[in-house]
Formats: structure tokens, sequence, C-alpha cells
């Protein structure tokens, strides 16, 4: 029965409204040009093809030169959409500027092309997104996806439970991340898993990477769980070295010593004595070889019997704690590895030095994964954004067509009444055939009405009575008597 009662209710606004090609359901409800709808108590549409659903709900495409904008739609208590092409859905969700969408609970989006998804989700500058209860995007082109997010820099992006985005073109991926410097990513100390070897100077760098470059040092030097191992070079005179730059310092002053001190083997020279008588021709010796010198455990110091020594470096070298070994801007000590205006691994973590991160595989989306998603994933997530909402369009559109079919059969009902109205006189059997429409939907009617009078001479009738539209079929009947 209640049912029945809004059906009703429904189909006589519409009636109300054929004229003029507008429906208006509700008290005070208000749909003030053609093609527009406002259905719900206070309800108002304000321009042609605008829409407001629910109480309060209102739907103002704003002036332009010809009239009002079309495009509005606002469903939903309180619900406000405000200019060209806006639409707000959900109780006290306010779309305010063209091209702007709000959906959920007290959802706002009050600028050009700005959309906000979720209970109190806000999208405040132009062309910002913001996803998720509580998700902010305060700032041009700022995007916050997740519960309590928040995007309050340019350009900025914001993915995961209260991830925040405070500095220009900076990216915080997962729970809880910050990022505050600009153009960087931040991963809230978290681990890049199945990455690829990086290749290209603005690749990132993976640890077996890291790893073969720290132990081409030798001595033992390597990466274990993050951790660089410093190499340890001893030298034969027992000390030892965990740095090369300590080892070549060390190898440095031995040289430098020899130098100092070539070690002749000879004392002064004594006043000639006499010509002594000539020996006997003695026999060839044999050829001397060269004398080693070796000083430490890095380095060879060999006499090559010409009053010249070569130094060699070995292929092994250990270095102290304070060492380090410096090639070009590239400097490995025992803190890491250093690029000056690059890429550098050291104790404290890994700084990408403002660089992309490319050739990051997709990574899990599933209930406590900690992998890192890459732009492709995100451009799925958005894309199916875009066929649901597409989706929603085209209901509304089905819609709106079964309202106009509805507003059509309403309009035929009225013409055949009217037709069967019309007739008097001793014509017992009345049959009237009506037709209509409304915004490109048409309608048929055939009503049938019969005089009865009844066994204590009462006059009375018998009606019945159906309509059709593209889509709906509605059938009634009715009896009436008269004393």
């Amino acid at each position: 029965m209640k049912r029945s009662l809004i059906h009703c209710a429904l189909l006589a606004g519409l009636v109300a409204g054929t004229a003029q090609a507008q429906v208006q359901v509700g008290n005070g409800a208000d749909a003030s040009e053609l093609g527009a709808t406002a259905v719900g108590d206070l309800a108002g549409a304000k321009g042609g093809g605008n829409t407001a659903l629910g109480y309060s709900a209102d739907a103002d495409g704003g002036p332009t030169p010809t009239g009002h904008c079309i495009g509005a739609t606002a469903a939903g208590a309180y619900a406000s959409a405000q200019g060209c092409n806006t639409s707000s859905f959900g109780a006290f969700s306010r779309a305010t500027v063209g091209n702007s969408t709000a959906a959920g609970a007290y959802a706002e989006a009050t600028a050009s092309d700005a959309a906000a998804f979720g209970q109190y989700a806000k999208a405040t500058a132009l062309s910002t997104l913001a996803v998720g209860g509580h998700a902010l995007a305060a700032e041009i082109g700022g995007t916050a996806v997740g519960p309590g997010s928040q995007a309050n820099a340019e350009n900025a992006a914001a993915f995961g439970l209260s991830a925040k985005a405070n500095a220009k073109g900076c990216v915080a991926l997962g729970t809880g991340t910050t990022c505050e410097q600009e153009n960087t990513v931040a991963v809230g100390n978290r681990r890049l898993t199945q990455v690829a070897l990086g290749q290209a100077n603005n690749d990132a760098v993976v640890v077996s990477q890291l790893r073969t470059a720290v132990e081409t040092l030798g001595a033992g030097a390597t990466v274990v769980t993050g951790v660089i191992v410093a190499p340890n070079y001893q030298l034969i005179s027992g000390k030892h070295y965990s740095t090369v730059a300590g080892a070549i310092y060390d190898l440095d002053g031995r040289v430098h010593q020899l130098e100092q001190n070539p070690g002749s083997g000879g004392g002064g020279t004594g006043p000639q004595g006499p010509a002594g008588p000539q020996g006997p021709a003695g026999q060839d010796g044999k050829d001397g070889g060269s004398s080693t010198t070796v000083a430490g455990a890095n380095i060879e110091v060999t006499d090559n019997g010409d009053g010249t020594q070569t130094v060699a470096l070995k292929d092994t070298i250990e270095l102290s704690e304070q060492g380090s070994v410096q090639v070009a801007k590239a400097i490995h000590n025992s803190d890491g590895f250093t690029v000056q205006g690059g890429p550098s691994v050291t104790r404290s973590g890994i700084n990408a030095g403002n660089q992309r991160v490319t050739g990051v595989a997709a990574g899990a989306i599933a209930p406590g994964s900690t992998d890192a998603i890459n732009g492709g994933q995100l451009w799925d997530y958005q894309r199916e954004q875009d066929d649901r909402w597409n989706l929603t369009d085209r209901r509304f559109r089905q819609l709106g067509k079964r309202v106009s079919g509805v507003c059509a059969m309403a309009q035929a009902n009225a013409q055949m009444a009217t037709s069967t109205s019309a007739i008097h006189g001793e014509n017992r059997n009345r049959l009237a055939v009506g037709v209509g429409g409304c915004s490109g939907q048409a309608a048929i009617s055939i009503g049938y009405t019969r005089d009865v009078t009844t066994p204590r001479g009462s006059p009375s009738a018998f009606s019945i009575g159906v309509s059709r539209s593209g889509q709906d079929t509605a059938v009634g009947a009715a009896w009436a008597i008269g004393w």
C-alpha cells in the first residue's frame, strides 16, 4: 500500500509538470526550467536539465548569458551541486565549482575539475583528487588516496592510510608515510622488493649490484642484510686497516722512508793506497737477480739492481677504520658508498639523489603487502574508477528516460480521461484512446467505461484502463456509485 501511495504521488507530480516538461515531487520542490527534476521535500533544480533528489537537495548550474547552466546533479539530503556539470552524491555533500564531483556524506569538491570520494573527503584546489574517508587534496594538482591521506602541496601525491605529501611534487607511499622534500618519493622506511638491475645513470641500484661493487675492494668487504661490512687490510708489519686510504697512507710512508734512506751498504771512502800488481783474470760470475722488499701486506717494493725500485699494489688491500677510497666523485669508506650529487648507500640507508626510481615491477596489492606500486598500476586504478563513473552516468540517463516515459504515460492518461468525460447522453459504453509525449518519450493509453444501474436503481459506473510507454506499462480499474 505504501509503495502505491508513493507511485501515486510521483505520478501526480509528473502530471502537474507535464506542460512545462519538468518534474516536481515533494512539498516545496522546485524544478524551475525545462527538463529540470526535483524530487523530495524542499528539493530545488534551478536550470534546464538539472536534477535534485532528496530532502533540501539543491542543483543549480549557475547563471549564463542565456539562463542557467545545465548538468548539475545533487542526490542526497542537503546535497548541493553549484555550477556547470557538477555532481554531488550523499548527505550534505557539496560540489561548488564547474566540473567538480563530490561523492559521500559531507564530501566537498570546491574547485574546478576537483573530485572528492568518501565520507568527509575534500578536494579544495584546481584538478585535485581525494579518495577515502577524511582524505584531503588542498593544493593544485594534489592527489590523496586512502582514509585520512593528505596532499598539502602543489602536484603532491599521498597513497595509503594517513599518508601525507607536504612538499611540491613529492610522493608518499604507504600507511603513515610522510614526504617533506620537493620532488622526492617516500616509502616510510620500507624495502623496495623485486627491483630490476639498474642500467641507466638515473636507475636505482639494487643490493646485488652494490655488493659486487663493495666486494671489489677485497679483504672481506661485502654487504650483509643491508649493512656494508668494511674490509680488513692486514699488513706484514702487523697493522690492520679497514679503509683503502689507511693502507695507502701506510704504504706511502714506507716508500718515502726507502727513498730517503736507500741503504748503499758501505762506509765512507778512505785514502787511495799504492797500486798493486795485476792479478790473474777471474771467471765471469752469474747475473744477480733483483731484490724484493715487502712493505706491508698491500705493497711490494722491488729493487731493480740499477738504482731504481718498482713499487706495486697488491690485488687485495686492507685498510683501517679511518681509511677511505675516492675515485672522481665516488667515495667508499667504513660508512658506505657515496657519489657526490648522485645515489648513495650508507649505514643510514639508501638516498636516490632526487632521481626517479624506474623499472619497478608491479607490487602485490593485498592486505599486509609491503611491495611498491608503479605508475602502471595507478593508471589501471584510475581507469577502473572512470569505468565505474561511466556506468553510473549511463544508469542516470536510463533513469531519465524512464521518468520521461512515465511523464508521457501521464499525459496520455489525461487525454484519454478528458475525451471519455466529454461523451454524454444515453451512451452506456465509452471507449477512449489517448497518446502523449515527454522529453523525447511517447506513450499510449486505452480506457473503457460502462454505466451500470444497480438493482435499487442507483446510477453507477465501471471503468478500466491501460497505458504503455517504451519501457513501462500501467493498468488501473475503478467503480463508482451515486445515490
